[in-house]
């Protein structure tokens, strides 16, 4: 049809070289135009990948942004693929982009790091705040400096020690709802997104860097914390920026000099920057060097090496405020859906219960990094809660070489948008995928790239072992001395910013067992 229709416009621009009557040249110039704005950025392009109809110069970008904004992009995409299918094109301002949510493509491109690689365009959002950051990275020498630098500290001894810091800050989380509940009629009723939105933030303070911003304190008191406040606005500008062209980012007080991002910086410079050098300080009055096996996050991105080279003090502070966006977010909602669904479930809730009992009194050193892996409901209850919630919805990859996808060419340079979200709930592999059921993980090896809440590949999340130990840590504990049930009336719904979470959080009542 759009064929026929360009066929039939060229013969009339054709035709106005003959007959030049000004009705001719008219019709031949506003169809040229027609043709320019809107047929030619429709039509098939050489992977023959089909998607929404694209506006002139624009493309999709402006539905894009619409719901980027009031953060319900996840919605948009899901409506794209049910009409296309599990591969679908946008563009944005000229830039292709492939939407992904078959799995095997997903694989392929986390794992095959000579045709797939993660470009600028993420750095690019955040230059500003967190500047050159290992999650924001883009592949190349200085991603591998910056993950070869850090690995280390994630080894089984910090492991270890992060988790006897964890045990804890749980309990005394535990103990305040267990007073919160005396106070009112035996029944503590929280929005427990807050509660483990500041549980987190403090534990990747302490276990991170040594310092505690009191995150969970300042909420119990029902004071400010400029700290928390501050960081919680950074995934907002970055989504908020995806979407829109840099130079449309000042017009919506997103830009580099806007205020906002300049509060930030400024924020993250002045605390970030103290705590550096009070490490220097320490470390200059220690009479002998710190042991790498404690070492924590901080010290690892201060060390430096002739083989490694020592990290600026703006990658450091980058380093810094990613740990704290990428590690409490992301662990916050992970939690928070997950107890979603307990609340939803008490049979499940009750059997995650039993298994804490029984195999909580056969521990003889008690609860440890160690032994978490002796809760085995425990782990299919986490594995389902991630497949059923991809807290991190969607990765970015880009195309280094022509590649062949099912006889189509996707082009060098296509930028992928890899929805591990869909993903996690494409019927194909996952059996009644909607249906909350920690029984399928027994004995289950999901297909490759069908379950990636961790990525996949070189570049999968650095943190993902300590984050385990914080979400099964929390639930232990909470399920070991709560029932939990779901406040009734609440509004569930969705927001997407770097993340997936509720847009109102969690409220939920618990009730001490004993």
């Amino acid at each position: 049809m759009i064929s026929d229709l360009v066929r039939s416009l060229v013969a009339r621009v054709a035709t106005v070289g003959v007959k030049a009557d000004p009705l001719s040249v008219a019709i031949a110039a506003v169809g040229g135009l027609v043709v320019a704005l809107f047929v030619v950025p429709n039509l098939p392009t050489k992977h023959g990948i089909p998607g929404p109809f694209r506006l002139p110069i624009a493309g999709n970008a402006l539905a894009l942004a619409k719901y980027a904004n009031t953060g319900k992009s996840h919605e948009l995409f899901h409506q794209y693929f049910t009409k296309y299918g599990a591969v679908f094109s946008l563009s944005a301002f000229g830039v292709l982009i492939l939407a992904v949510r078959d799995p095997v493509l997903i694989h392929r491109a986390l794992t095959d790091t000579t045709s797939f690689r993660r470009s600028e365009r993420a750095g690019q959002r955040v230059p500003d705040i967190i500047g050159e950051a290992l999650f924001v990275l883009p592949s190349g020498e200085q991603w591998k400096r910056h993950r070869k630098q850090l690995q280390p500290a994630f080894a089984p001894l910090q492991l270890r020690n992060a988790a006897t810091v964890i045990d804890p800050v749980v309990g005394k989380l535990a103990d305040y709802f267990t007073d919160l509940a005396a106070k009112h009629d035996g029944s503590a009723t929280v929005n427990i997104y807050s509660e483990f939105t500041a549980l987190t933030f403090d534990l990747i303070g302490v276990i991170g860097f040594s310092f505690n911003l009191d995150a969970i304190k300042s909420l119990h008191e029902g004071t400010a914390n400029e700290s928390f406040e501050i960081l919680e606005d950074v995934p907002i500008i970055f989504q908020q920026r995806v979407f829109r062209p840099p130079s449309t980012w000042e017009h919506h007080g997103i830009g580099l000099k806007s205020p906002r991002p300049l509060r930030v910086r400024k924020f993250l410079d002045d605390l970030f920057g103290r705590v550096i050098e009070e490490r220097h300080a320490a470390n200059s009055r220690a009479r002998e060097p710190k042991d790498p096996k404690t070492m924590d996050v901080l010290d690892r991105l201060l060390l430096g090496s002739e083989e490694l080279g020592t990290f600026t003090k703006n990658e450091v502070i980058g380093e810094m405020a990613a740990f704290f966006l990428a590690g409490h977010e992301t662990t916050a909602n992970t939690l928070t859906l997950l107890m979603m669904e307990l609340s939803r479930n008490p049979e499940i809730q009750e059997r995650l219960y039993t298994e804490n009992k029984t195999t909580l009194a056969s521990l003889k050193e008690g609860l440890t990094a160690e032994n978490l892996h002796e809760f085995k409901y425990l782990d299919f209850v986490v594995k389902e809660s991630q497949r059923l919630h991809a807290v991190v919805g969607r990765v970015g990859r880009q195309t280094t070489r022509d590649i062949d996808y099912n006889g189509r060419i996707i082009p060098a340079g296509t930028n992928l948008m890899l929805a591990f979200n869909e993903a996690h709930r494409d019927p194909k592999y996952w059996p009644a995928p909607e249906r909350f059921n920690p029984d399928r993980w027994d004995g289950l090896k999901p297909h490759p790239g069908s379950f990636v809440p961790f990525g996949d590949g070189p570049m999968n999340c650095i943190g993902q072992k300590l984050a385990l130990i914080e979400i099964k840590m929390t639930i232990i504990r909470l399920i070991e001395r709560f029932r939990i049930a779901l406040v009734p009336g609440q509004d569930l719904s969705y927001v997407t910013t770097i993340t997936t979470g509720l847009k109102h959080g969690l409220r939920v009542a618990l009730t001490p067992r004993i």
